[in-house]
């Protein structure tokens, strides 16, 4: 007898201890505000390791104030390279095409758990995701209780597809602390909207376009 698709969409979220990084990054050649960019990494799930390819990297900035802040360099990475579509209107879409998708961010300026929360909840609503949505909810309460993102710190985000069609999130704070959340497909489009989907911000726009753009 199948299950429930409710079973079969259900998340679970809980924080290990890592002795591992969630990405391990192979250097690049060239670097942003002297963070090198890396050309791939590789990281673990169920048992195997998974190469992924840097795609696409850039600045995120934002007006604080009255001042434009550095706040972190990003870098987004996939498992099938081929399958990525650098185009604004494709990108999410094509995303769903890789079996894991990353995100690793260096901070350049210190934020508090709670500014990054806040800069996350209002990508996601800008992008008509559904707030409510178990994993949405989880996914944002890992974010404030992961503690501040301080200067020079990084964050790591990896999402993995399933074959029950679920998929799972593992996020690493500064900390190198590691959550998971599991949710139902699209999760990843979900996500990577905050980055990849309609903008935010200016800050947004120039950080999508850069990451869209940069690919070697």
């Amino acid at each position: 007898m199948k299950k429930p698709l409710l079973l079969l969409i259900s998340f679970s979220l809980w924080a290990f201890s890592s002795k591992a990084s969630l990405l391990d990054l192979e250097p690049g050649a060239k670097s942003i505000s002297g963070i090198n960019i890396s050309h791939g990494a590789t990281t673990s799930w169920e048992g195997q390791n998974r190469s992924l390819l840097t795609v696409g990297s850039g600045l995120r900035r934002q007006k604080i104030l009255l001042n434009d802040m550095d706040l972190y360099v990003a870098q987004l990475l996939v498992s099938h390279p081929t399958r990525f579509v650098p185009h604004p209107s494709e990108t999410l879409n094509s995303l769903q095409d890789s079996s894991t998708v990353a995100l690793h961010l260096t901070f350049l300026q210190g934020l508090d758990a709670a500014k990054v929360r806040s800069l996350y909840r209002d990508s996601l609503a800008a992008n008509h995701v559904d707030l409510q949505l178990p994993e949405i909810k989880e996914f944002l309460t890992v974010i404030s209780r992961s503690g501040n993102a301080d200067e020079g710190k990084t964050i790591s985000l990896v999402i993995h597809k399933n074959k029950d069609d679920s998929e799972t999130l593992i996020y690493e704070d500064t900390e190198g602390r590691q959550s998971k959340v599991r949710g139902k497909m699209g999760l990843t489009g979900r996500i990577f909207s905050i980055w990849l989907g309609i903008p935010l911000d200016k800050g947004l726009a120039d950080l999508k376009k850069s990451l869209l753009e940069s690919r070697d």
